[in-house]
Parts: C-alpha cells; sequence; structure tokens
C-alpha cells in the first residue's frame, strides 16, 4: 500500500505527547549517523506531581509505541505493524526489528512529554499492570526474566502492589494456558535475548537475516 510513496522514515506520533523543540531535526541525524539504525524515538516522561520524570525503569533498547521512527527499509523488511489480538504491535515491530540485525534506540537526550500515565487510557493503574503482565505472557517472555523485571520495578506506582499486580496477570495467562500470540521462533529468539541479558555467559542471538539498507535512498 505505501510502495508508490517516495518515502525515506515513516513514524508514530500519539496525540498525547508533546516532543521538544527540534525534536525530530536531533533523530533524524542519528539516523543519517548511523545506517543500522532501524527504529529510533526519544524517552517519553512522564508527570508526577509536578515532576516530569523517565517512565520507571525503561529499557533504552525499546522504543515507546507513541514515538516509534522507521527507517523505510527497516520498516518494509519486518512488514510494517502486524496486528495482534492482544496489542503490543510496537514491542512486536522492536523485536522483529531487532531478530533482523536493525538497531533498535530510545535516545536518553530526547525527550518526549506524555500527558498522562502509560496504560490507563481505558482502565485503573492496576489493571494496566495486570494487562502488562498479561501481554508479556503472550509474548513468551521468558519466566525468569520476567521474575527479574518484576523486582527491578518493584517501586514503580503503585508501589508493590503494581508489581503483584503484574505478576497476577502473568500467572493468569499462564495458568489459563492463553495464547502465545507470536511465532515459535520469535518467543525463542525474544527468551535468548533475555538471557543473555541476565547472564552475561550467555551469547545474544544472531539476526535471521543480514540487514539490507539499500532499499530506499537517504535523503539528506
Amino acid at each position: 500500500m505505501l510502495e508508490p510513496l517516495n518515502y525515506v522514515f515513516i513514524g508514530n506520533l500519539d496525540a498525547d505527547v508533546m516532543p521538544e523543540p527540534n525534536y525530530f531535526e536531533n533523530l533524524l541525524a542519528y539516523f543519517h549517523r548511523n545506517p543500522q539504525l532501524g527504529i529510533g524515538g526519544g524517552v517519553i516522561v512522564e508527570d508526577h506531581d509536578g515532576n516530569w520524570l523517565p517512565q520507571y525503569n525503561a529499557s533504552t533498547l525499546n522504543v515507546a509505541g507513541a514515538v516509534q521512527l522507521f527507517r523505510r527499509s527497516c520498516f518494509e523488511q519486518i512488514g510494517g505493524y502486524q496486528p495482534l489480538p492482544c496489542g503490543g504491535v510496537d514491542a512486536f515491530a522492536d523485536l522483529l526489528a531487532r531478530m533482523h540485525g536493525w538497531q533498535v534506540r530510545s535516545f536518553t537526550d530526547l525527550t518526549v512529554k506524555h500527558h498522562r500515565i502509560t496504560g490507563t487510557e481505558a482502565s485503573s493503574l492496576l489493571a494496566a499492570r495486570m494487562g502488562e503482565g498479561r501481554l508479556e505472557y503472550a509474548f513468551g517472555y521468558h519466566p525468569l526474566f520476567e521474575m527479574a523485571k518484576l523486582l527491578a520495578r518493584i517501586a514503580e506506582k503503585p508501589r508493590v502492589i503494581g508489581g503483584l499486580a503484574r505478576l497476577g496477570g502473568f500467572m493468569r495467562a499462564w495458568w489459563g494456558a492463553e495464547q502465545i500470540v507470536i511465532s515459535s521462533d520469535a518467543v525463542a529468539w525474544l527468551r535468548r535475548e533475555q538471557l543473555s541479558r541476565l547472564f552475561p555467559f550467555i551469547s545474544a542471538p544472531e539476526p535471521k537475516k543480514p540487514v539490507s539498507h539499500s532499499s530506499a535512498p537517504e535523503a539528506s
């Protein structure tokens, strides 16, 4: 559908976020300096009692769906956003890009204000945390990585109880044998990546295919 269009980058910008001045100029500079950068974006900050703070324990190895910017060749190689019954299309795009050898980065010097707490657009904060746990199960998260993530986020609001709600969502999905929504090879790749982040003696997974940077000309 997008093939006839002449574009080099394509992105998503949610209606409830506000990038800083010169955000896209600075972000595109990262893409031009690094041809292996497939998905890039800034860091989401949220208002906590008048203080704009980054999302708790967010990883620079992922880009929030609200601000994902794709290089065209990356977007085409992963097939764009893949519909999933449980959501999480942005996280799956990140995963597919890494699987195919692209770099995915959030840049801490680029901030984007988010005018509500993530996950609360249609539910309470506790329900959002439980939904996050169910989504992580649906993506086939390794149980050891899930536990490590819960411990790392123990101070995330609502403190302690939010982590328990996330764990409850994960365990509910496990006990109910809910569907894993991504392919078995994607699950295997993700779990190997997660274990390599937990244990330095485990090597990171190899990309599935060599990266191609030639599907679209770079604009200056």
